[in-house]
């Protein structure tokens, strides 16, 4: 039982930290939480963005397919799951080791945030978030086909080491009307004494008119593969119900 939640908990950080560009904070239970933050040379165009509006733009509980259970988040929740992942990052080895600079997480307004989560029993969750503000897909696209596609993440929890290595693949997007997206699938093996655990996630980030929606699928079940077909029906009405009200 510690060793599964070592591995869950270091395997969601490192899957977390692979894509900080777009998500500057992940949960220990493996679902994201999209941020607005983001450095000055990596923000998105803000054209006439209104930060006021992204709770508006994401999706109902309706939306989501059949057998999803949209989840209540509260924004107390999501800071102390922040403070949580900085301290399991804390000390911990990346390499390569400049993917662990880029890699920083920053400080985040989540009342800045857009966000719906739901979940399908306990094998599946899909996670939605529009923010302003954060990194260019452009810059995201490099990231994850550049040295840090392919990274590990050494750490102690508990006297444990645990050894974590993220490798993300960009695949086919569904047909959007976005200014520019991309889908990513992430695979985390994460090794603590004699266990290995691995987990997948889709990633789905889009741009539209300044906003940028965030689309997650994970497989909550070690091992499992996302839910391909319910990612790509929410990513495609994610991003149209921006491209129709924003």
């Amino acid at each position: 039982m510690v060793r599964n939640i070592f591995s869950k908990t270091a395997g969601a950080a490192l899957a977390c930290a692979a894509s900080i560009g777009l998500v500057a904070g992940c949960s220990t239970d493996g679902d994201a939480v999209k941020s607005d933050a983001g450095s000055a040379a990596s923000t998105t165009t803000q054209s006439d963005a209104d930060p006021a509006k992204v709770r508006a733009l994401v999706l109902t509980p309706k939306d989501f397919p059949a057998g999803y259970v949209a989840q209540e988040i509260p924004l107390s929740q999501m800071d102390d799951t922040l403070d949580k992942l900085r301290a399991a990052t804390k000390g911990a080895t990346f390499t390569p080791a400049s993917c662990g600079d880029v890699n920083a997480i920053p400080d985040i307004d989540f009342g800045k945030i857009g966000l719906a989560v739901a979940t399908k029993g306990m094998t599946a969750s899909l996670t939605e978030m529009v923010t302003v503000g954060g990194t260019t897909v452009s810059n995201y696209r490099k990231q994850v086909t550049g040295e840090c596609s392919s990274m590990t993440m050494t750490m102690e929890m508990e006297g444990q080491k645990v050894t974590s290595r993220v490798k993300q693949n960009v695949l086919d997007t569904p047909k959007v009307d976005a200014d520019d997206s991309i889908v990513v699938e992430a695979v985390t093996t994460t090794k603590v004494g004699g266990q290995t655990v691995e987990t997948r996630t889709l990633t789905g980030a889009a741009e539209v008119d300044g906003y940028l929606v965030n689309v997650t699928a994970t497989n909550m079940v070690p091992s499992g593969d996302p839910d391909r077909a319910g990612f790509e029906a929410l990513f495609t009405k994610a991003v149209a119900k921006v491209v129709d009200q924003a």
